[in-house]
């Protein structure tokens, strides 16, 4: 049916070679048919017939490739030639080239001859009609002018033309020198043996002491004097630098930089360094602070645990500055100054801070302008250093986004934007005093130590000023002369972007694992603080003293989860007492602390008393500074082993109110919320597995303890419908006692002077048997009032 259609035929040639398929072919014309035999070249050398128009059809679609004269002498000579670009050609070599185009075409017309007055009425004849064919100059246009050189003597034009004939009237035989694929290199003109030796001393280069190329060239010299078999070395250093530029850069820098500094240059980074949306790509990193700060004596001081306390033995210290920038708008989306080692908790802070809204950290450093932003990240990109790798960390960042990347070692490159950052805030820190410096050489005579002048949480305050009112609203080069700040804004209105609210979900991204504890009868314990629910009632009526995991959020104790240690099913249970939403595990521990030097041992387990201290502690200022700094500890699993054994040991939070039987359910249950608020799968979930086990126990009976009025004969009516018998009454006999010896009264010592000037307490003498006291014990000290009534 193609063939009944218009088409285009190609001709083709038993020289031309044919791409079609992934297959290369030979070509064998056949008149006859209207078409083509096709040879397969290797392989099976099948034979293919395409007619003219399945051919044309090919070309149409894009789907054949043809080389013509593929199989002539002359493309084989040419394709040993390197492929010139033709913008090389200078334009006079063109207007000759287009002339002696234009001489053959009229010799082939009989119209010239190769002789000098034929050659120079062409002159003269053509020069004016290409005057004639320039287009003329428009108002305000420079006039179009064509570089001729000069024209040449008849005889110099015979040469040019018969070159131009051998050339395959190619522009490129023209240009001084001939073709330019032509060129070979130049022919060393030096003995081989000192070839031999220069090539030897260039590849020493390639050292990792990064020797000198003068000095080498120098101790080659003074070698080769020193040596019998002295060679004719050249006079000139310059011969030298040009053998040393002759060996390959890439294996110079393997040899005098190292593998990964070597890749880092000379690799390519396969992609183009495209633009991000907002979020789409963070980059975290860290980097210890070249400045001194102060840290006892802080506020932050008493929060940490004495473990990390003995780990600072000075009162000056560097400290470590973990930041996570926004690829898209280069926005910083968190800052943490970390008061010791980057651990995985440290980067998941950061990650946590990154994600969170950050207005209260502006506000307790006292910013102008608000910090807003935040978001889930698409993908997370940091390098191989601990925090980073800890398993911790790399949870989290699959727990949130699913997409952690790690760029090959030694290639800062491919994180730049955050490297780019820090170097912005090593500027920063000259505004401050007790600077460290890069190096030693560096620092000079400056003393670091006797100017640090700064304490932690003011070096905290001032860092989150120059980031949210300095960096945020200058103007950046990669986003092309734009502000983060309205990048940020730009790009999060075309595209929005995903925010974590769930306070549930960010407990199980972001919680950490604290161990394990026992099902008592307050409940799930965890920081002096009681959990119930009806999942926990349930195991505590089956199992008692089960032991659960449990994972705690250290920003918000309002909620915790646990899990059985043969279970797979995760629950969230709430705080028993109410107000410890959005309470962070610092913020608890400092009101502990100030109930336990403000009430006694009875009123710190009030209830009323417990709400009102943390309304105290969250109200003052000094506090809310701490809570919203970023210069604020990092709260760990040790930290909650110490928080438990020193500040709570055993103490649980309204316990004292709680009544023997009969009690108000809303003081402490959580399950009698409205039956929409409860999770029916977790509730089925929990109902199966307890019938499976025990069919016959009822979980709703023992959630509990009965209403009303206490009945004493509750329990010869359970026996009497479960067909128990009464237990005996008749008490067992007693067993006969025999009496035993009788104890003889202590002897009295004899005081003497050593024990009155010692003040030894003695027991009195033994008195008549009338007069013995028969309880209390006997009065030590009698006050000289009473001897007075």
């Amino acid at each position: 049916m193609d063939d009944m259609k218009p088409f285009t035929s190609s001709r083709l040639t038993i020289f031309d070679r044919v791409e079609m398929k992934g297959t290369a072919y030979r070509v064998r014309p056949s008149p006859e048919e209207y078409g083509y035999y096709l040879t397969e070249i290797g392989g099976e050398r099948a034979v293919e017939f395409h007619s003219y128009a399945e051919i044309a059809r090919r070309i149409r679609l894009r789907a054949i490739v043809i080389k013509r004269d593929f199989y002539t002498e002359e493309m084989a000579r040419e394709r040993k030639r390197k492929l010139i670009d033709p913008a090389i050609i200078p334009p006079h070599i063109n207007y000759r080239a287009r002339m002696l185009t234009k001489f053959l075409a009229e010799e082939a017309e009989g119209l010239r001859s190769r002789s000098d007055e034929s050659i120079l009425d062409f002159y003269k004849e053509y020069a004016d009609e290409f005057k004639r064919c320039m287009p003329p100059a428009r108002g305000g246009q420079k006039k179009v002018m064509i570089e001729t050189h000069h024209m040449c003597t008849p005889r110099h034009f015979m040469r040019l033309l018969e070159r131009f004939e051998a050339g395959r009237r190619s522009p490129f035989c023209l240009m001084y020198g001939g073709h330019p694929g032509d060129e070979k290199p130049t022919k060393r003109k030096l003995d081989a043996r000192v070839n031999e030796l220069l090539d030897a001393e260039a590849r020493k280069i390639a050292s990792s002491k990064q020797p000198d190329i003068a000095l080498q060239w120098q101790l080659l010299n003074a070698e080769n004097d020193a040596s019998a078999d002295r060679l004719p070395l050249p006079t000139s250093i310059r011969t030298f630098y040009r053998r040393v530029a002759e060996q390959k850069q890439m294996l110079l820098d393997l040899g005098r930089l190292g593998e990964e500094t070597a890749r880092d240059k000379n690799e390519l980074s396969k992609s183009a360094n495209r633009k991000y949306r907002a979020l789409e790509r963070i980059e975290m990193d860290e980097d210890k602070l070249d400045i001194i700060a102060l840290l006892k004596g802080t506020r932050l001081w008493n929060v940490i645990s004495p473990k990390y306390q003995a780990q600072i033995e000075l009162l000056k210290d560097r400290f470590w500055a973990s930041v996570a920038i926004d690829c898209g708008s280069r926005s910083i989306l968190a800052l943490r100054l970390l008061d010791s080692n980057p651990n995985g908790r440290s980067g998941v802070a950061t990650l946590h801070m990154a994600v969170m809204p950050k207005d209260n950290f502006a506000t307790a450093a006292g910013t102008e302008t608000e910090w807003v932003q935040h978001g889930i990240p698409e993908e997370v990109a940091t390098d191989h250093g601990g925090a980073y790798l800890d398993e911790d960390f790399q949870d989290t960042v699959l727990a949130l986004c699913s997409s952690h990347l790690m760029p090959p070692l030694g290639t800062p490159r491919l994180r730049g934007r955050i490297e780019r950052f820090f170097k912005t805030g090593k500027r920063w820190l000259r505004l401050f005093t007790g600077q460290t410096f890069s190096n030693p050489i560096a620092r000079g005579a400056y003393e670091s130590e006797a100017n640090a002048s700064m304490d932690f949480e003011e070096l905290a305050r001032c860092l989150v000023r120059l980031i949210v009112d300095c960096y945020h609203l200058t103007k950046h080069k990669g986003l092309d002369g734009q502000k983060p700040i309205d990048a940020w804004a730009t790009m999060t209105k075309r595209r929005p972007v995903a925010t974590l609210t769930d306070p549930e979900k960010e407990g199980l991204i972001f919680g950490m694992k604290v161990g394990t504890r026992t099902i008592s009868r307050s409940g799930i314990v965890c920081l002096g603080i009681p959990y119930y629910s009806s999942e926990v009632q349930a195991l505590f009526a089956h199992y008692k003293n089960k032991e659960v995991i449990i994972k705690a959020n250290p920003y918000n104790l309002g909620l915790l989860g646990f899990r059985t240690v043969a279970d797979d099913g995760f629950f969230w249970v709430k705080a028993a007492i109410p107000g410890f939403d959005g309470v962070s595990a610092i913020e608890w521990v400092t009101t502990k602390r100030l109930l336990d030097a403000s009430y006694s041992q009875h009123d710190i387990q009030d209830m009323k008393v417990i709400r009102a201290a943390l309304r105290q502690i969250m109200s003052t200022a000094k506090f809310s500074e701490d809570k919203h700094s970023v210069a604020s500890h990092i709260v760990t699993k040790d930290d909650y082993d110490t928080f438990e054994k020193q500040v709570f040991n055993g103490y649980v939070a309204g316990n004292r109110v709680t009544p023997d039987y009969n009690p108000d359910p809303q003081l402490y249950l959580v399950d009698n919320l409205p039956e929409e608020d409860i999770e029916e799968d977790a509730k089925s979930e929990i109902s199966a597995n307890f019938e499976a086990e025990d069919s016959s126990v009822d979980p709703s009976s023992i959630v509990g303890p009965s209403e009303g009025t206490f009945d004493p004969d509750e329990f010869a009516s359970r026996r009497a419908e479960d067909g128990v018998p009464e237990p005996l009454s008749t008490p067992p006999a007693v067993k006969d006692k025999k009496p035993g010896k009788k104890k003889e009264p202590p002897q009295q010592r004899k005081v003497g002077v050593e024990d009155l000037l010692r003040g030894t307490r003695f027991p009195p003498a033994a008195g008549p048997p009338g007069k013995t006291r028969k309880a209390g014990r006997p009065p030590i000290f009698k006050s000289d009032w009473k001897d007075e009534e």
